[in-house]
This record gives structure tokens, sequence and C-alpha cells, in this order.
């Protein structure tokens, strides 16, 4: 008998334990964004978006933090010299494996979203499964996914275990940015380095993923990319850049756009309504991008988690260390309906609504 839906088992995640402050920027450098904030990501709303109500509560939440060219961002962790991506990645696909009572023997599939792999072509999946011992029948597959990984594993998940496929699957996500960031970019202070872990399995009706919409916009391909300024990416040092300024800001207000209709959807598929959302996990972009998600889906009752102040942005990896902080703080508890929104360059964006279970989550790793 195939289930209808997944739950999350047990979530891992890992950070490691060496702390970058913003001291770490020289006061040249900081006063440089400060000068160029003016025509940045945070500048004020331009009079052709003021007839949208999602694109206005977007700006008047990003207005507050228009002077801080750390965007919220206090601290964040970076990987030590000679640890690679992939040692992060199985430090919390372990701890998400012991809090799920879940043996490495018993996953059929493994599902990796890294932005940074240890190799090209090469899987941080295949060296994932050696380090935990899978069995070889085991299904391992890379998944791109940048920020929005998480979401796109659950899809993924869930139409492995509903059609009968498998039943435990493991997904990982990571981030690695501290390898390819300059220190003069001023996006270079809004990426940590951490991993987490997802054990996922069938789901009693009316619990785990209810419902989940999907959207994929391609006109911001090039928008915040890794490669070689003007030249293909294998032609040089690769590094983190805006290939695109203007589309990675029209990216913003395009997820802002899209949210309220995908959360529709999705609480659509699972037959509830606004009203029922306890709890709104997001991605962690900036500091104001939780309150301003809250602002344009209007969901003012909902208890939200953010971690961007104290770990930056973790990419793929942000929603699951939100939900553990949260539930680790109280803020998310049994039977809660949780709301999830996630968005990716590229674009991709996802909006998920789960109930959460009594699963027990891993502590926010060196905090």
């Amino acid at each position: 008998m195939t289930a209808s839906s997944i739950q999350i088992l047990g979530l891992g995640t890992y950070l490691p334990p060496e702390v970058r402050t913003n001291a770490w920027w020289p006061p040249a450098i900081v006063d440089d964004w400060r000068a160029r904030r003016g025509a940045g990501m945070t500048r004020p709303i331009e009079a052709e978006r003021q007839t949208s109500s999602a694109s206005v509560a977007l700006a008047q939440v990003m207005e507050a933090y228009r002077a801080d060219p750390f965007e919220g961002a206090v601290e964040r962790r970076i990987m030590p010299d000679g640890m690679r991506p992939s040692d992060m990645e199985l430090l919390a696909a372990r701890a998400a494996l012991a809090r799920a009572g879940v043996e490495p023997a018993e996953l059929d599939a493994i599902l990796v979203g890294g932005t940074i792999p240890d190799y090209q072509q090469s899987s941080n999946g295949c060296r994932i499964h050696a380090g935990l011992g899978a069995r070889p029948g085991c299904l391992t597959v890379q998944t791109e996914g940048a920020c929005n990984a998480f979401s796109l594993q659950l899809a993924v998940a869930r139409a492995l275990v509903t059609s009968g496929q498998a039943r435990r699957v493991l997904a990982v996500q990571s981030s690695a940015q501290s390898r390819v960031l300059r220190r003069e970019d001023p996006f270079s202070a809004w990426f940590g380095d951490g991993a987490a872990a997802t054990v996922l399995g069938p789901a009693p009706a009316g619990e785990g993923v209810l419902g989940q919409a999907h959207v994929t916009d391609g006109r911001f391909h090039a928008a915040l990319v890794l490669g070689v300024p003007g030249r293909a990416w294998y032609e040089g040092p690769s590094h983190l850049y805006l290939e695109s300024p203007r589309l990675a800001r029209e990216q913003l207000f395009a997820i802002a756009e899209h949210a309220g209709g995908l959360l529709d959807q999705a609480l659509a598929e699972a037959g509830l309504g606004r009203d029922a959302i306890d709890v709104l996990a997001t991605h962690q972009a900036a500091a104001w991008f939780g309150p301003a998600m809250q602002a344009v889906l209007a969901l003012p009752r909902a208890r939200r988690t953010d971690t961007f102040a104290w770990a930056s942005s973790l990419a793929g990896a942000n929603l699951p260390l939100v939900l553990a902080t949260a539930e680790r703080d109280g803020a998310l508890r049994p039977g809660d309906v949780v709301a999830t929104v996630s968005g990716a360059t590229g674009m991709t964006m996802a909006v998920t609504i789960l109930r959460w279970g009594r699963y027990t989550a891993a502590p926010a790793c060196g905090r």
C-alpha cells in the first residue's frame, strides 16, 4: 500500500565553528557599499510598481534596511581550511538519521542539493552514500535548486514515496559560498557556510506535506550566478557575481508577485485556508525577507523564526535550519500547520503546506 504523502522523520543541521562578524570587512569596503546603496537592491520602489500591493509591501519592509549594507546580517559561519562541502553534508546527514531512528541501509534514495560541490562531474551524493554506508541499490541524485533546493527535493521525494518507489529518502542541502565570494562585493556579507539534512518517509493521512505549488520563471536565468564575468564558467577562476543587477532586483519583486498565488494553490490542495496557518518559514535572503513575505501574504498571526542575523543565508539549507531552530525554540509544535516559501536564482520558487508531526529536530549547531 502506497502513502498519499510524505512527512519529516528527522532534521539535522551543521554549522562550522568559525564565526565571521561584520568587522571582517574593512571600513573602506563597507563605506563603498554604503555609497552604492542608492542604486542597489533596496532603492525606493519604481513608479510602475506602485500599483502592485505585493511590490509595495516588499519595498516598505526593504526600506527599513536601506542604510545597512549587511542587510541585517551580524555574523555567519565559515568552513575551516581543509573542510569540504561534503564533510558538512555528511555531518548533517548523520544527525538527521540519528534523530529519525533510521539506519543508512534503510534509505531508498539520497537527494543532494549543495550550491558548491567538491568537484564538477562527480556528485557529492556519491561521497555521502559511501560515507553513510548506504546500500548499493539506493538511488542517488544530485539535484539543482540553489536556494530552492529543499522545496524541490520535497517534490521529488513525495513523488518517489507516493508512487511506491521509495519509503525512506534522505534530502541534503548545503552552502559553501565562502569559497566563491570576493570580499569587495556587497553580497559577500550575505552568505554563510553550513548544511542541513532531512529524512523523509510515508505520512499518515492528514499529516506531513499537504500541498505544494511551484513556478519557474526563466527570465531570471542570468541574475546571481557562479562563473567568470564575460566568459564561460570554465575559462577562468569562478566566483559568485551579478550577471545582471537589474534582473537580480526584478527577481525579488517577481517572488513577491508569485507568492500569494502559490500559497493559495498549495492551500487548495491541502483543503485549508490562510487562517489555518500557524507558522511561516521562509528563505533567508536577507533580514527583511521573512517579514516581507509575511506582509505580502497577509499572515500577521503566523509565528515566524528567522536565522539570517546569526547564520546569514545558507542557500538551500535555509528552510531546514529555520524549521530546526523554530522547533528547538518552541515556536514550532506538533500539529502546527506550516507554510514554507522559498525562491532561487534562475528562477524557481515553491510554497509548501505541511502539518508538523512529533519529530526531533537537530539544534542549530555552532550557535
